[in-house]
């Protein structure tokens, strides 16, 4: 990874000195084209980082409890109150940056997909019911959720609760987008508990309604202590 980073910040480097050398270019490339370029750059690497920057933060967050996901007909313990308070603040948190809260079905297959300025790959995710709702979000149906990530670095088709955020921009094709945080991608039990990652490194479980419960108490206390 690090070889292929510093592999194209040399190409950037060069096709800037290219430029500004050039005999029929008005004047060297200004700061403004340089950082579009970065921005250019980086929207680019993205796609190939995400996994990695998904798996280090989910140490301690989604993609432990997908690893650690018990095998089907494994027992899981109920969660702590501590770690369902961790998890609820955490939420809560998001929820009030705009992210609501809804469970789902994710679709197998990816659509790529382009909003105009950043390409990405899409998945479908069937919104079952809300657990926290938010501006924007539908309480069910179809949505296309991206995190500008390559199909591989999205989750494994299966019932999720998600937070989702509105996108700013539509699909060049006037789709709607809907954000995920795949920090915090929860599976859902076939007994329609839900695994959240516990802070000793296992995962446990906890019924729908309790966490929804829990979320919203904590969102309302961190606005109550922001308001302060």
């Amino acid at each position: 990874m690090t070889d292929r980073r510093h592999s194209e910040e040399e190409r950037i480097h060069r096709l800037l000195a290219v430029a500004a050398e050039r005999p029929d270019s008005p004047a060297a490339p200004g700061a403004d084209f340089t950082a579009r370029a970065r921005r250019s750059l980086a929207r680019r690497r993205l796609g190939a980082v995400a996994g990695a920057v998904v798996v280090c933060a989910g140490a301690a967050g989604a993609v432990s409890v997908l690893r650690d996901a018990p095998a089907h007909g494994e027992e899981v313990p109920v969660a702590s109150a501590e770690c369902l308070r961790s998890t609820a603040e955490r939420l809560g948190e998001a929820g009030r940056r705009g992210f609501g809260l809804v469970q789902g079905e994710l679709r197998a297959g990816a659509i790529d997909t382009s909003d105009g300025i950043t390409e990405g790959s899409t998945f479908r995710f069937e919104i079952t019911g809300t657990v926290v709702q938010a501006g924007g979000i539908p309480s069910s149906g179809p949505v296309l959720t991206w995190y500008e990530a390559l199909e591989s670095q999205h989750p494994d088709p299966g019932r999720y609760v998600l937070l989702l955020s509105e996108a700013e921009s539509l699909a060049t094709d006037g789709t709607p987008l809907y954000l995920y945080d795949p920090h915090e991608i929860l599976p859902v039990a076939p007994d329609g508990r839900v695994l959240l990652p516990c802070g000793d490194g296992g995962t446990a479980s906890v019924g729908m309604e309790q966490l929804r419960t829990a979320v919203t108490d904590a969102k309302s206390l961190a606005g109550k202590g922001n308001s302060g």
